[in-house]
């Protein structure tokens, strides 16, 4: 202490409220402030005087003294010890980072220095200094610190609670009547029968709830398209003149083993709790109104447990295991309403195909020729109305294909027949290996409300849908054609900051279960003989893998067989189960098993090739029991079935095949397809092509849930699956610079390569595996109809 530290003054705590200014050093059990050296003296108290020291010392550094009408020393708004722990953290590690970047920087300009660090010290923060000096684990015992905390829960409710006030409820933001619809659509039975009549019900659950209660959808905007899908009336679409009638069914349940506790549904987190770091304005805390930075959360605050479970049928899309009327579905033709044709004889307005067109140009690159094809405009003025059906030809023949082109399996266990490549090191890139939508879905519990968590018990039993994308996943492995991923549903959350889900998982959590969970499982069945193959740490992978001083990033795998693999994933839950507290969010997970763009692998010509696409992938994949998929209790098994329709010009003439918007939008219609996204060629409004997906209520009797039509003459221009085309930045159309350039140039020498080809098209529908296969029997004749003679 200073020399004036004897007179005084200091800040000391009244445990009734509010700082308090005098002189004495001593109080029991009281924190005490020098304001002349800001030294800090505190007794032992079983508090974490020293982080809230610190952070007074720091407010009162950066805001001063303030004082109350009395006129006295008023308390400074101060965060939780933990809160200001991880502020230290984080400051402490940036500022040992931007330290050594400044001194290499400044050596490599040839600055002089004194002294020279330690080879110890250089080699640490070349590598990895936060693993090193345990940053990464004082981290998240902060953060379980902070998940603890009663004072950060208690300012986290007023927030909610003014929140609340300021905007009002769900159900006070819906339009008139539609919160009555709501309350129709999840009417239920009052009894509680499965769908196929067996009576396994969870012994747990008693009776399934009933319509989800207005206090749940009220408080909990996560809740409002929640519902209880065993309980829920037999339910089809309704009956349509242009729709094919179907019957009704309910969903059927999987026998649950009535001795067996529920996925841990009791010990979740609440409903409450996954609205912890939600704030107006995107911040991801509370900061300081003195500190210019927000706190940033850390990866353990963000992904962890919060309460979000499995049942039984979670993988589940479809009401039962048998589809209805399938094959009634596939490439239905309603007849299409006639459309208004141009008046060929309207003086303004000039009706051509593309031959016409060209010939009408003459001289490339004249200035007539651009002002017919960009402007549109004839040499006289008159509008150019483009017709391609001026230029149709009739084929020789149709070359009729179908195949499989993408399979997803997703389930709680894999059950494979041959070697399993698994990745030991953690994911790296952008965007997470399933990075948009691939139109199938899961149903995750949602947690229990904090009432009836206080209440002892549950009364809701309410799950909620959503895309397998949204869910916070890594790779996990690949099998022949097939890529592996692992899905952790307890984890899903929402980015506080911009509010979009978050699903690439941080570095630090793909570690955690690499070290505690996938390695320990990987050598609890290994043998003496494979053990120098397997047996390393994290840090020993990564040496493994590097390509030179720096970690590149490449991939490192080893290989197990389908039996090894079985008893990894049996490992890997005794493991989480263990030990709850640390690896409790890795429970629950699932298992995602994708094969993308197969359709070279499995194409066959309609009445030329003796086998099915089917047949051709069981043939060729006999590492995977696509049978054993099909099972209901074994999760969802989804494949798209392909069909092509390739033409045979006359003498050899090229042709491209143009899908009809009018009548493709009338076959989607006669589907049940919900609106979906056109796609028109070029400029024209009438050519084409679109996506959807199907209604849920028909997808679920019907098994399929999405179909794409579009034509085969944009493969010359696309680079990467999924049919993405890039062209290049906004910014740089717009500088007209090299890149810009460069990329005209090169869509240019592709277009060129294009002429003089024939392209077909194409119709892809995405459904179950039962329903794709019980199509395939008498597909050949449904193609053949839609073929020209």
């Amino acid at each position: 202490m200073c020399a004036s530290c004897l007179d005084g003054p200091f800040l000391y705590n009244d445990p009734h409220g509010g700082l308090w200014t005098g002189s004495r050093l001593v109080h029991k059990n009281w924190y005490i402030v020098c304001l002349h050296c800001l030294t800090i003296c505190t007794a032992k108290n079983g508090i974490d005087c020293g982080a809230t020291a610190t952070g007074l010392v720091a407010t009162i550094q950066a805001k001063g003294l303030e004082y109350d009408r009395f006129p006295q020393v008023k308390l400074p708004r101060q965060e939780c010890a933990h809160t200001i722990r991880s502020r230290m953290l984080h400051d402490l590690s940036e500022g040992i980072t931007n330290s050594y970047n400044l001194w290499l920087k400044l050596r490599a300009q040839g600055v002089f220095f004194d002294q020279v660090p330690a080879e110890d010290a250089l080699y640490i923060l070349d590598t990895d200094p936060n693993a090193h000096y345990g940053t990464i684990v004082i981290e998240r015992s902060l953060a379980m610190e902070r998940e603890r905390c009663s004072a950060c829960r208690a300012v986290h409710n007023i927030a909610l609670e003014r929140n609340e006030e300021d905007h009002g409820g769900y159900l006070d933001q819906l339009p008139d009547g539609e919160e009555d619809q709501q309350e129709e659509d999840s009417d239920t039975d009052k009894s509680c029968p499965s769908g196929n009549g067996d009576p396994h019900l969870p012994n747990m659950v008693g009776e399934y709830p009933q319509a989800l209660p207005r206090r749940l959808r009220k408080e909990h905007e996560e809740m409002k398209e929640a519902r209880c899908r065993p309980s829920r009336k037999a339910n089809a679409p309704k009956p349509s003149a242009s729709l094919i009638t179907l019957e009704q069914k309910r969903f059927e349940i999987i026998p649950r083993n009535r001795s067996h506790p529920f996925d841990e549904y009791y010990n979740g987190p609440s409903l409450e709790d996954t609205k912890m770091f939600w704030r107006m304005g995107g911040l991801e805390s509370q900061p300081l109104d003195w500190f210019s930075k927000p706190t940033i959360r850390s990866s353990w605050e963000l992904f962890r447990d919060w309460g979000y479970r499995l049942e039984p049928e979670f993988a589940l899309m479809f009401a039962c295991e048998t589809p209805q009327k399938v094959l009634e579905h596939i490439l239905p033709t309603p007849p299409v309403p006639p459309q208004e044709v141009e008046d060929e004889d309207d003086p303004d307005i000039c009706v051509m195909g593309m031959d016409e067109m060209l010939e009408y140009a003459g001289i490339e690159g004249s200035k007539d020729s651009m002002n017919l094809f960009v402007k549109g405009h004839t040499f006289d003025g008159r509008t150019v109305h483009f017709d391609p059906t001026r230029d149709s030809r009739i084929p020789r023949r149709y070359t009729l294909s179908w195949d499989i082109d993408s399979i997803i399996a997703t389930g709680s266990q894999l059950k494979l027949l041959g070697d399993v490549d698994i990745e030991v090191l953690p994911y790296v890139g952008r965007m997470p290996p399933i990075p948009k939508s691939n139109h199938t879905y899961i149903e995750l519990l949602m947690p229990q409300s904090q009432d009836d968590i206080d209440s002892g018990g549950r009364s809701e039993w309410f799950s909620t849908s959503h895309s397998v994308s949204t869910i916070p996943h890594t790779h996990f492995g690949t099998i022949g054609w097939f890529k592996i991923s692992i899905h952790f549903p307890r984890m899903k959350h929402k980015d506080p900051a911009n509010k979009q889900n978050a699903t690439l998982i941080p570095w630090e959590v793909q570690n955690l279960f690499l070290v505690k969970v996938l390695y320990p499982a990987i050598l609890a069945g290994e043998n003496p003989s494979t053990m120098p193959y397997k047996n390393y740490t994290l840090d020993e992978w990564r040496w493994k893998a590097y390509t030179n001083t720096k970690f590149s990033g490449s991939k490192k795998t080893i290989v197990v067989t389908g039996a090894q693999f079985d008893a990894i994933q049996l490992a890997m839950k005794t493991i989480i189960r263990d030990n709850p507290d640390e690896l409790g969010m890795f429970a629950s997970h699932y298992w995602i098993m994708e094969a993308k763009g197969i359709k070279q692998h499995t194409n066959c010509v309609i009445d030329a090739d003796e086998m099915n696409p089917y047949e051709v992938l069981c043939a060729k994949v006999p590492y995977i029991d696509f049978e054993h998929l099909q099972k209901r209790e074994n999760g969802q098994l989804m494949m798209d079935l392909g069909l092509g329709f390739h033409p045979e010009g006359r003498d050899d003439e090229p042709l491209v095949c143009l899908w009809d918007l009018n009548k493709v939008n009338a076959s989607y219609q006669a589907e049940g397809m919900q609106q979906g996204t056109v796609h028109h060629t070029n400029t024209m409004s009438r050519f084409g092509g679109r996506q959807s997906e199907m209604s849920k209520p028909r997808a679920s009797l019907v098994q399929i849930c999405f179909r794409s039509t579009y034509g085969l003459y944009y493969e010359p221009l696309r680079r990467v699956r999924g049919g993405e085309i890039s062209f290049c930045e906004d910014v740089d159309a717009y500088n007209t610079n090299g890149a810009f350039m460069k990329s005209c140039e090169d869509y240019m020498k592709m277009l060129n390569g294009a002429r003089q080809k024939t392209y077909g098209a194409r119709d892809e529908t995405r459904g179950s595996g039962a329903a794709i296969c019980s199509v395939l029997k008498n597909l050949p004749a449904i193609v053949s109809q839609h073929c020209c003679p």
